[in-house]
């Protein structure tokens, strides 16, 4: 029930983060975005500028030489003017390239461009009659023509297209702003919104795995409290417990153990069983050999010889168990020594016989005093 919240929890947190790192990003992006358009709009706006600047400086020569007859003045207007399709080129670069997707453009600035290449055509092709009526007919013919007004007019109308443009691309830069503003302020909801989210699974991980770590910690204290009582009775036990991995080797001895065989833990641990008991077989599978025919998942109890350090040997009783651990069958000995038994035994044994010699001569008077007395040798 805790591992599954706590794979969520480990799953979540880094997808979180995930995301959070592909919004930010897309916000950088959006931001570079936005900083390039600026940069063009502020570029585009001086570009249209540029061009008005340099209209200017043609009608300003043409002005000048109107007015004075002086070649000189015809210098400025023809740089202006062979730079003003330059720079209208230039223009229009722009926004193509506004128009191809690299910037936000709408199509009525491309007609107000086409309109102002027009207005500036026809602008030109005025100031070029004027100059032309005042070099060959003169200042009369020029002033002549000046005074229609068309000029004028077509002037109004470039600033007037001028300012139009101006003015949308302005609105267009504005647009994109709050679009970006609009779109900053929701991935900052959005990421505060994951953050919480991100700081709730770590919050909820967190408890979940404290939660886990008591629990670790109340299941590893009974651990350990039961492991003491088995070490407790296991060392405290008045018979030797002893036991074997699968192959027959000593894993483990209590104090009863080592001092029925006369060695210390360290001198048996990973030593083979015949150091501490005679087994027969010692070719037959070590498992088989203390069964001698019998379950060992049941218990399997057998009057054996023991060995002790200085070569001596005494009879024990040992009860053999199994149990089986990830490695496999292993086996745990209860041994008692019952040389004192066997000597009790013995005592008994002599007992019976030297009372049952003693007796068996004056028992045989008795009975056949007895038998003649029964017949009658005695009178009645």
């Amino acid at each position: 029930g805790v591992i599954a919240p706590l794979i969520l929890a480990a799953v979540v947190a880094p997808l979180v983060l995930v995301l959070v790192s592909l919004e930010v990003r897309s916000e950088f992006k959006r931001e570079d975005r936005v900083l390039a358009a600026v940069h063009h709009s502020y570029r585009e706006r001086l570009q249209l500028q540029t061009v008005f600047s340099l209209l200017q400086d043609v009608e300003t020569g043409q002005r000048g030489y109107v007015i004075t007859g002086d070649i000189d003045y015809l210098r400025p207007y023809t740089e202006a003017q062979m730079r003003l399709q330059q720079e209208l080129a230039t223009l229009e670069v722009m926004q193509r390239r506004e128009l191809s997707g690299d910037f936000r453009t709408e199509a009525g600035e491309l007609d107000n461009l086409e309109r102002l290449k027009f207005l500036i055509e026809r602008r030109v092709e005025l100031i070029n009659l004027t100059i032309e009526a005042r070099r060959n007919q003169g200042e009369a013919a020029a002033e002549a023509l000046i005074s229609q007004g068309r000029g004028h007019a077509v002037m109004q109308e470039i600033r007037y297209v001028v300012a139009e443009m101006t003015r949308e691309e302005a609105e267009s830069l504005n647009a994109r702003v709050a679009e970006h503003e609009a779109a900053t302020r929701e991935t900052r909801f959005t990421t505060r919104s994951m953050f919480a989210l991100l700081c709730l699974a770590l919050l909820i991980a967190y408890g979940l795995a404290l939660r886990q770590w008591l629990k670790s910690q109340r299941l590893l204290e009974e651990v350990q409290a039961t492991a003491a009582r088995q070490i407790a009775i296991f060392e405290s036990a008045q018979d030797g417990i002893v036991t074997f991995n699968p192959s027959g080797t000593v894993e483990s001895l209590n104090k009863a153990g080592e001092a029925m065989f006369g060695r210390s833990r360290a001198e048996l641990v990973r030593r083979d069983v015949s150091l501490l008991l005679d087994l027969p077989d010692p070719d037959d599978l070590f498992l088989n050999r203390l069964a001698a025919g019998g379950d060992l998942s049941r218990g399997v109890t057998r009057e054996l010889t023991a060995l002790r350090l200085d070569g001596s040997t005494f009879p024990v009783e040992a009860t053999f168990g199994v149990f089986t651990l990830g490695d496999g069958k292993h086996v745990v000995a209860s041994i008692r020594d019952i040389s004192e038994r066997r000597r009790i035994d013995r005592m008994k044994s002599e007992f019976i016989s030297t009372v049952s010699h003693e007796l068996r001569t004056p028992l045989t008077s008795i009975a056949g005093s007895l038998g003649l007395l029964s017949g009658g040798a005695a009178g009645d």
